[in-house]
Order: structure tokens, then C-alpha cells, then sequence
């Protein structure tokens, strides 16, 4: 059950759907179904316009993407149960992107949790009842495996802030189940950029997948344009990291910086396709 009685199934393979309903005795003739819509979800063979609602999901990252399970993960298996894959449901469409639950100075358990402002612009009227978050969808070893993981997933959630410069955006979750074990990662306002800094993170809306700069960030001093919806950002509005181990795609978006100190410095925003 969800407060807005919405449900997405999200992405199936095939070309035929059946759905069933099973009309309990006790509640018969009680139930209301409206099918909302169906998409058509389909890959393609280059990402030439960086689309990343035209990819599906499972098994679409580039190889030279790094499993979080891997030994680049190792030191990172606590802060790994805050991060999520986000199915974003649009108007006119769906698309991934990336995010982490996120502490707040109350020690409490909202459930707010941080993604990229751009992230609720690749489609039209983003539907934040629909929005499904992801959790511990990851390989259970390095290797990568023959099927999709289990979901752990929670649906729906209200935006609470945003801010265009600097590309955050905060969300609150509807609540989270108590048996999924996630975990609230913990951040610094320091402006200092980190010395080396690591990725988690879910390209192309895949498997959970970590990524490294061994090399200390840098302040952009210059104007970013992001071309057309996405605009631009201020000068020395954002840290620059390039990965030594593993890289970003789109659905990467949104993903946590975490600094040295194990804290979350920053949100990723873009940048180039590398491999």
C-alpha cells in the first residue's frame, strides 16, 4: 500500500502483459483498477544524444564500470546501503538516475534523500508519486551476474528543495521499510576540495557501481553550459573529479561524493562520457 494508491511496475521484457487481480471474498467487488498508460522502453546502440531514458537497465553499463562488491568496494559496504537506483516517471516517458539517503543535524529518521536537480528535467511533469527508489540492487560478488537482483524498492516521494546553480535536489522518501537495512549517509559543508573522492552510483540504471579519483578536486573556475533545459552553472560553482578506477554515464546523475572522511562532499551533476 502506498498514500497515492499509484503503482509502476516499472521496465519488463517482452512484447506481451497480463495483468491479474485476485478479488479476496471478503472485499468482493470493492476493488477499483485504472491502467494509467504503458510505455514502450527500447535500447539503443549509441547514447549519441546521452538520452538515458531511451536505455533500459540491467546489464546496459559499460564494462569498464567497477561492481561495488569488487575489492575498489570493500571500504565501503556501510555507506553502500544508502545509495539507490531511481526509476523517475515523467509524462512522457521514464529515466534513471542516482541518489543517496541522507543524515540530517536532528540525528531523526526522515527519510530525505539527495539526487541532482537536472535529474527532474529530462522528462515532462515529473510524477513524484510514481518515483521508485532501489535499494542494494547489486551483484552479489565482483563478478557480474546472469540476472537482475531481487528488488528492495520504495515508491514514491515529495520534493522538499532544489536549486538550479548548484544542481542539488532534495527529496523525502515515503517511509522505508524497517527490515531493508539501509543506512543514512552523513555529509560536510567544508568548501576544501577533498583530496581524493569516490563514486557510488547506478549507470544507465544498472547495478550498483563504484568509481574513484585518487587525485585531488579542483574548483571549476569557469561558466558551465549544459545546453538547452539543463542551462548553465556559475563559475567556482562546482568541484571537478575525474575517476582513476571505473567512470559515470548517464543514470550516474545524482549519485554521492564522499570525501576522505567518509562524508558526502557533493552530488554529481555531468561531464563527459569516458572509457
Amino acid at each position: 500500500w502506498v498514500p497515492s494508491k499509484k503503482f509502476p511496475m516499472g521496465v519488463w521484457p517482452g512484447e506481451t502483459a497480463r495483468l491479474e487481480y485476485y478479488d479476496p471474498a471478503a472485499a468482493k467487488g470493492q476493488a477499483a483498477i485504472h491502467l494509467n498508460r504503458t510505455d514502450v522502453v527500447y535500447n539503443r546502440p549509441a547514447m549519441q544524444d546521452g538520452d538515458p531514458a531511451a536505455l533500459l537497465g540491467f546489464g546496459d553499463a559499460l564494462p569498464c564500470n567497477i561492481n561495488v562488491n569488487c575489492p575498489t568496494g570493500a571500504a565501503w559496504q556501510t555507506e553502500k546501503k544508502g545509495v539507490a537506483r531511481i526509476l523517475m516517471v515523467f509524462s512522457n516517458g521514464t529515466g534513471w538516475c542516482s541518489g543517496t539517503l541522507i543524515a540530517n543535524t536532528s540525528g531523526t529518521d526522515e527519510p530525505y534523500f539527495l539526487s541532482a536537480h537536472h535529474c527532474q528535467l529530462i522528462g515532462l511533469n515529473p510524477d513524484f508519486d510514481m518515483w521508485r527508489f532501489d535499494f542494494d540492487y547489486e551483484a552479489v560478488g565482483c563478478a557480474n551476474p546472469p540476472s537482475a537482483p531481487v528488488l528492495k524498492s520504495v515508491l514514491g516521494c515529495e520534493r522538499t528543495a532544489f536549486r538550479a546553480e548548484t544542481d542539488f535536489m532534495l527529496l523525502k522518501l515515503n517511509p522505508l521499510p524497517s527490515n531493508y537495512g539501509l543506512y543514512f549517509n552523513g555529509w560536510t559543508r567544508s568548501t576544501t576540495p577533498p583530496s581524493f573522492t569516490t563514486f557510488v552510483h547506478h549507470p544507465i540504471g544498472d547495478i550498483k557501481k563504484i568509481s574513484v579519483d585518487s587525485g585531488a578536486s579542483v574548483i571549476h573556475p569557469n561558466l558551465l553550459n549544459w545546453g538547452g533545459i539543463f542551462g548553465t552553472s556559475p563559475v567556482n560553482s562546482h568541484w571537478r573529479a575525474t575517476p582513476d578506477d571505473g567512470i559515470f554515464q548517464p543514470g550516474s546523475s545524482g549519485c554521492p561524493l564522499f570525501g576522505p572522511n567518509i562524508l558526502i562532499v557533493a552530488q554529481l551533476h555531468g561531464g563527459a562520457l569516458d572509457t
